[in-house]
């Protein structure tokens, strides 16, 4: 009898195990602004892209003017909590022209940090934002025509090495903000 109930506790415990361990591939977009815990996004230290497709229609507020263009279509928003002073946020659209945005404050006292549209159908939107640690952050991914299916597309949000932006040659830099294990290689004008 010990023996069967040590084997159900075991098999009992790699599967609650397994619920909780395994990783999220993709994140649920919400219709407007939240805090929920399905719409937050992890932050990490390099770019690894999870789904995030949007099927909603277009949620409030109606979405700001971004490099020209006023977007109606479909959107999804998620959010984070930054982690350093710098952020960057990179949605890559498979099927529709997206625009991204990114939001300081609360969902009813929105601030624009920045956004972006600047590839045409399909590719990856990037916006890099100077952050608070440990301040909220909004992302509105917006489809940009009004027709069509809904958008599927990827997102990541990750830091950049704030001491890779500070004209000082620091941290394991070969040279001024180049080189290293964080930082871009250093070119022919490194100094």
């Amino acid at each position: 009898m010990y023996r069967k109930l040590t084997g159900f506790f075991n098999l009992l415990l790699f599967i609650s195990g397994s619920l909780f361990l395994s990783p999220a591939y993709s994140q649920t977009a919400s219709a407007d602004c939240s805090t929920a815990g399905a719409q937050q996004l992890t932050v990490g230290v390099s770019c690894t892209m999870i789904a995030f497709n949007i099927s909603n229609t277009l949620g409030t507020p109606a979405p700001a003017t971004c490099t020209g263009e006023t977007p109606a279509g479909q959107d999804g928003w998620g959010w984070f909590t930054a982690t350093d002073t710098t952020t960057n946020v990179n949605y890559a659209n498979t099927n529709r022209d997206a625009v991204i945005y990114i939001f300081s404050g609360t969902c009813v006292s929105l601030t624009l940090m920045d956004c972006a549209s600047n590839i045409t159908g399909t590719g990856t939107e990037t916006v890099t934002i100077a952050s608070i640690i440990g301040n909220t952050y909004f992302v509105r991914i917006v489809k940009l025509g009004t027709t069509g299916p809904s958008m599927s597309g990827t997102i990541c949000v990750y830091n950049s090495a704030s001491h890779c932006s500070n004209a000082i040659q620091d941290a394991d830099e070969t040279g001024i903000d180049c080189g290293g294990a964080d930082c871009p290689a250093c070119g022919m004008n490194c100094t």
